[in-house]
């Protein structure tokens, strides 16, 4: 009878320390057992839980893909130092590794990457593109932490599998940054990479050189319009 009891009682345990699914328009990936994840402003913020001594954090972002990037863009990126304000302060962060890996048939580029998000902390990126959407899941945790987490969150990163009805429609206008309660706080590490002009064109200057074009041409139009309109009236005086 104390068997049973035994075989029951670890039967509850492994149920309860299973992975949970995580759900949103874009992506699907388990996380670790007791985890919560939350939607703030466009991004989904995955905490370990609360009560547990070490602290880590998935955060998943996306946003429209800029014209002229690509995978090789992100790898190329990532291959470089990044810099995040923290306390007033400006951290630069230690590129670790950088390459292209293949998750259920669709190709990322995984990054590792300390101090990039918290001071004495380890991330690992994972960057891809899907239907002219980019989309980035970080896993977070301290030095000190890390370690702990490193294999739930390998199990996490073998999981991800992109929505397929993923869409533009989908994307977040604005992605603002967040702290997170779990003595993490992580800014939206998106749009730091976003922040680089080697990610493209900067669009909001060409836009603008665009429309002053419109305007003047229309504005040329209507004065040859008027000039059109008063040599004809002279014309038939």
């Amino acid at each position: 009878m104390k068997t049973i009891f035994a075989i029951i009682f670890l039967f509850g345990m492994t149920s309860s320390l299973q992975a949970e699914k995580f759900n949103s328009p874009f992506l699907n990936f388990n996380t670790p057992p007791g985890w919560s994840c939350t939607h703030i402003a466009g991004s989904w913020n995955c905490n370990s839980p609360k009560n547990s001594p070490r602290k880590g954090i998935i955060v998943l972002t996306t946003k429209k893909t800029k014209v002229g990037v690509n995978l090789k863009t992100y790898l190329n990126r990532l291959q470089k130092p990044m810099k995040t304000e923290w306390n007033s302060q400006t951290i630069e962060s230690q590129p670790q590794s950088v390459e292209e890996v293949t998750i259920r048939n669709h190709n990322w580029i995984q990054a590792t990457h300390l101090n990039s998000e918290i001071p004495n902390g380890v991330t690992k990126y994972l960057i891809t593109i899907k239907n002219g959407l980019t989309i980035l899941v970080s896993f977070t945790a301290s030095n000190d932490d890390y370690p702990s987490f490193s294999s739930a969150f390998v199990k996490s990163i073998e999981s991800l599998k992109i929505n397929p009805k993923l869409s533009q429609m989908n994307a977040p206008k604005n992605l603002v940054k967040t702290n997170i309660n779990n003595q993490l706080k992580v800014s939206n590490e998106l749009d730091d990479l976003f922040t680089d002009e080697s990610l493209g064109a900067p669009e909001s200057k060409m836009d603008g050189r665009l429309d002053n074009t419109k305007k003047l041409g229309i504005l040329a139009l209507l004065v040859l319009a008027a000039i059109f309109f008063i040599i004809s009236k002279k014309r038939k005086r």
